[in-house]
């Protein structure tokens, strides 16, 4: 369904169509989001997420790291096929 059939509503954020928007210094441990059938209100389900809430601090590599290692994985490669095929 979309939100042309459903009215979306949360504790926290802010819905655009079926996507909701939660700014990055909300400290909740849940959010609650009630869907409701614009046909016919009485029917409607509400459910809690719960936000994860580990933080993680893992170094992304950066674009030419990145590079570099597609690079050498695609030489290792060759050189392996090369070596089963000779």
């Amino acid at each position: 369904m979309t939100a042309k059939e459903i009215t979306l509503t949360s504790s926290a954020g802010v819905f655009s169509g079926n996507s909701l928007f939660i700014d990055s210094s909300f400290k909740e441990a849940k959010v609650t989001i009630k869907a409701v059938l614009k046909e016919n209100p009485t029917v409607w389900k509400e459910l809690t997420l719960y936000i994860k809430t580990t933080i993680v601090n893992e170094k992304l590599k950066t674009t030419d790291e990145l590079l570099e290692e597609w690079k050498r994985k695609a030489n290792e490669k060759k050189k392996k096929d090369v070596k089963a095929n000779g």
